[in-house]
């Protein structure tokens, strides 16, 4: 395996098309495909198959294909450094966030971010609390965002909890309630995030302190689905304010109520930084950003009837 042989694998995915591929990278279209002959040969399966004249990636090339792109963008972010590395290091700002966040309140903070850093250029890369701690781990980022408990020696962790709320349809019965609790919701049927995430555990137990059943009949991998799922009549689900402030404010939508929840569940979202990289003053000034457009979204959704 070659490095032009990933570079053509990843046109390809992009583009769909051997052809365009090749132009976008700057070979013949036989080139391109012998290249991608040769990488399949070498991994001993298929990347691509042809379907009614386009030709599309397989289930194991769109999995290979996130980890490459990340791959190529990290070499683009190495050749600029080598090119003019004091430069580069002190103009761009090197991020990596969840989905949820980076949808919609990120454009917010580096908006605030870019009015007073007009020559700053912020790469935002969304993956899961995994793969950013890896990246933090190896020193290629300057902020990470997550949402599970992590320590490394390579890193610090700042904790930044989040308030889980419950979502329900508007016109539920139980919409009118300012509060809800675990007996309210007892053996109703739950949206809930994958069961290995460290929240799902943490419901599910104070569920059964209060000896009442958590009942969850669907998972998702992030909260923003299980929001369209509530809406869709589905269920239930437990959503962090973040989320929740993403749904109402940018999407605009009403037929979903987050109502406060006791006993007060918290979502363990962090902010990591690596040790080995000296963080430059901007990079300072968006943390305090990052740090006070999160507590202004939780304290939105502050219920004093609860602390």
């Amino acid at each position: 395996m070659n490095l032009r042989q990933i570079k053509a694998f990843h046109a390809v995915v992009i583009s769909g098309s051997v052809s365009k591929a090749a132009e976008s990278i700057g070979l013949t279209q036989p080139a391109v495909s012998k290249l991608i002959q040769n990488l399949e040969s070498t991994i001993g399966y298929e990347l691509f198959k042809r379907i009614k004249g386009r030709i599309n990636p397989t289930p194991e090339a769109r999995f290979l294909f996130h980890e490459v792109d990340n791959i190529l963008s990290q070499m683009d972010r190495l050749d600029g450094l080598f090119n003019s590395p004091s430069e580069y290091h002190h103009k761009e700002i090197q991020i990596g966030a969840l989905s949820g966040l980076a949808n919609f309140l990120f454009p917010e903070i580096l908006g605030k971010f870019s009015k007073k850093n007009i020559n700053f250029n912020v790469n935002l890369y969304t993956h899961n609390s995994n793969i950013i701690c890896d990246w933090i781990s190896r020193q290629t980022l300057d902020i990470g965002l997550i949402d599970i408990q992590s320590t490394s020696p390579s890193y610090n962790s700042t904790p930044i909890p989040l308030t889980f709320l419950c979502a329900i349809p508007s016109n539920d019965a139980l919409a009118s309630k300012p509060i809800l609790t675990p007996k309210d919701l007892d053996g109703k049927p739950f949206i809930s995030l994958y069961k290995r995430h460290p929240s799902y555990g943490k419901i599910d137990r104070v569920f059964k302190k209060e000896k009442a059943v958590y009942n969850v009949v669907h998972k998702v991998l992030v909260h923003m689905p299980a929001i369209s799922m509530v809406r869709a009549g589905m269920g239930y689900a437990f959503i962090d304010t973040i989320n929740a402030w993403s749904y109402e404010k940018h999407l605009g939508q009403t037929n979903v109520v987050f109502k406060p929840f006791t006993p007060h569940i918290q979502e363990d979202m962090a902010i990591i930084t690596p040790i080995l990289r000296p963080l430059s003053q901007p990079v300072l000034d968006l943390l305090e950003i990052i740090k006070s457009s999160i507590m202004e979204i939780e304290q939105q959704y502050y219920c004093t009837d609860l602390h």
